[in-house]
């Protein structure tokens, strides 16, 4: 339930705005701007609590950063952030310990998972192996690292295991991943994460997260067909690689960074600058593009504003162009072509205000002007903030303001996500 209090506090907000007050209009004014300022603090305290969850029950914070998990879990977040040489030690015992520890085990992961890969595929990809091996070997002698020989590649019992059920018919992504491997590897910079200071954390977490997703986009092309949409997990190798299309792979990554940005900025005496990176990971991202993500279904309260085209159902069927504007929650879906589906139930539409705006009327706006019961369905255009729509909704009649009437609409609006549920 506290997890999505945040969420439920912001969308009470939007029923005060379509609530009619029996009292006056600038009492409404202040009792609704108060209330909003209220609430948006307290869902700012709910966003650092539900950030704090998260982190905690993060599965790859504890595999590969567990130091920094551990004083993430020492106490309430908003007072220990701002310890900075806290998460300065933690994170550098994660990435160095006794030597490279950190980029000396994603390497190891990324040698393992090229040994499975190629003891399935056989003689037909051994060229391209070897070509991996070396680029693997080549990052090792320039990061100057004591991996002894051959510790990537002898498993335990229980990895042993885990290989032979790796072991499965020819994929026809395999030379496909073990070419973008090659040329993946060939691109990272171990040196970056050698002599490791403050203003080097950022740089070395960068190249470390490069590494897990190549390897971790490479088992998605080797396992997974039909544009994403069926996946042999059972065949996956769950120890050397992440899976791409998980949340908990994605927010490590989000988290890794921030943290490395943390580190970085332990000797400045700026709180604006700390403040701007709980922000930025805490605040759930506003944009378009988090419905466009491969793989992605998202659960959000979503404005759209745009012009449509509506047909009112029952006789005299009216057709009117105007001004649309619902907000409500919506469930999302990316396409592998980077477009996406939505389903939008909107409880408000706040098209009449914007168009006695855009015309400059001065009219009175009651609560009933903006309660627009609708069903909407999106296709939201890849690499733009622009959704065509339709759908069905119950509003006021044009000729009897008092009468509420269905229409069909047909829209092309600005996709504008306000707040992400899930």
């Amino acid at each position: 339930m506290r997890k999505h209090r945040g969420m439920g506090l912001v969308l009470a907000a939007l029923m005060l705005v379509a609530a009619e007050a029996a009292v006056s209009q600038g009492t409404t004014d202040t009792f609704v701007k108060g209330a909003s300022d209220f609430l948006l603090d307290r869902a700012n305290d709910n966003y650092i609590y539900i950030f704090q969850k998260k982190l905690e029950s993060n599965p790859l914070l504890g595999k590969y950063l567990p130091a920094t998990l551990r004083v993430v879990k020492a106490g309430d977040l908003r007072s220990l952030i701002m310890h900075k040489e806290l998460w300065e030690d933690a994170l550098k015992q994660d990435l160095v310990g006794d030597g490279d520890r950190l980029f000396t085990k994603v390497l190891d992961e990324w040698e393992g998972y090229t040994k499975r890969l190629c003891g399935a595929e056989g003689k037909s990809a051994e060229e391209a192996c070897k070509e991996v091996q070396q680029q693997i070997s080549n990052a090792r002698t320039q990061s100057a690292m004591t991996t002894k020989p051959g510790n990537a590649s002898a498993p335990s019992p229980a990895s042993a295991e885990g290989e032979r059920a790796v072991v499965m018919l020819r994929s026809p992504g395999t030379k496909d991943a073990l070419s973008d491997l090659t040329r993946d590897i060939s691109q990272i910079k171990p040196q970056v994460c050698k002599d490791l200071k403050i203003g080097k954390y950022t740089a070395c977490m960068i190249e470390i997260l490069s590494i897990l997703e190549a390897v971790s986009h490479a088992d998605y092309v080797v396992n997974c067909y039909f544009y994403g949409n069926m996946c042999s997990n059972a065949n996956r190798d769950g120890l050397n690689a992440n899976r791409e299309e998980d949340d908990d792979f994605s927010n490590f990554r989000r988290y890794a960074l921030f943290f490395a940005q943390l580190a970085d900025a332990a000797e400045t005496n700026d709180r604006s600058q700390v403040n701007a990176l709980l922000k930025s990971v805490t605040i759930p991202p506003v944009s378009f593009g988090i419905k466009r993500e491969p793989h992605s279904t998202r659960v959000l309260v979503t404005a759209y504003v745009g012009g449509g085209w509506s047909r009112q159902t029952a006789s005299p069927h009216q057709q009117v162009w105007g001004i649309v504007a619902p907000v409500g929650v919506e469930i999302s879906q990316a396409r592998d072509s980077g477009n996406s589906l939505s389903l939008l139930l909107s409880p408000l539409d706040f098209g009449y205000p914007l168009t006695l705006k855009m015309k400059s009327t001065d009219a009175t706006i009651k609560g009933s002007d903006v309660v627009v019961p609708a069903a909407y369905a999106f296709y939201g255009l890849k690499n733009y903030p622009l959704a065509i729509g339709v759908g069905y909704s119950r509003g006021r009649s044009i000729d009897n303001p008092d009468q509420r009437v269905g229409r069909v609409l047909i829209l092309i609006a600005f996709d504008m996500p306000l707040f992400r549920l899930h």
